[in-house]
């Protein structure tokens, strides 16, 4: 799996933008790699962008090491908000399978979509944007691509 940082400022997000086949020895690098990120704080809200990745061949054996490995980050991720977007229903699916396994061993707020909107609304709510009146709308309020399940 290749996967990229994005920071945005307004609202503050980091976005990790990922393709290719999912392995948790991937998953776990790219936790290790966000952590250093110099836009990297307690509780920023991230956007995992998984609509590039193929995830549905995922064994349970590798879901679990993923939680296994996101389960060990929690006192770096407790009370964040983490978004994780997928592109089709199967991986939406798979994304449930794993939530399922980590929900009772993590203290962050883990949600996932296939709608982009719905993935960014959620994990900075509208109340939580700031308004810039002299830059005009955030780029993130513009018109998306929607991904239906």
């Amino acid at each position: 799996m290749e996967w990229n940082f994005e920071s945005i400022e307004t609202p503050e997000l980091i976005r990790v933008l990922c393709s290719g086949i999912f392995t948790s020895a991937d998953f776990a690098a790219v936790f290790d790699e966000l952590l250093l990120l110099p836009s990297w704080h307690l509780r920023i809200p991230l956007l995992f962008d998984y609509r590039e990745v193929e995830v549905t061949g995922t064994s349970p054996m590798e879901l679990m090491a993923a939680s296994n490995n996101f389960i060990g980050h929690n006192a770096n991720l407790a009370y964040t908000r983490i978004s994780i977007l997928f592109g089709s229903q199967e991986s939406y699916e798979t994304g449930l399978r794993f939530a399922a396994i980590t929900r009772q061993g993590t203290e962050a707020f883990v949600k996932m979509f296939c709608e982009e909107e719905q993935a960014i609304n959620w994990v900075v709510p509208q109340s939580q944007r700031p308004i810039d009146y002299a830059s005009g709308p955030s780029r993130l309020n513009r018109p998306h691509a929607i991904f239906g399940k």
